[in-house]
């Protein structure tokens, strides 16, 4: 994703295989952290112009191993 602090973009979900997977996915970049972004319709037959939204950083899961193995 390009340099633009504050905002983000999403997109439609071309793998989506299963109904709880997100509609729509994408990333952020919010105060200099990147997020992905997974959006949903909030009903089936929603307006897709206001889907609910979920943020999560971008390397969570990553940023955890590395902080577990500078504690050891």
């Amino acid at each position: 994703m390009k340099n633009d602090n504050n905002r983000g973009a999403i997109w439609g979900n071309t793998r989506k295989q299963k109904e709880t997977h997100p509609d729509f996915t994408g990333q952020a970049l919010i105060d200099g952290v990147e997020y992905n972004v997974a959006a949903w319709k909030r009903n089936p037959n929603g307006n897709p112009k206001a889907p609910a939204l979920k943020f999560q950083f971008e390397k969570a899961q990553e940023d955890v191993e590395n902080v577990s193995s500078s504690v050891d």
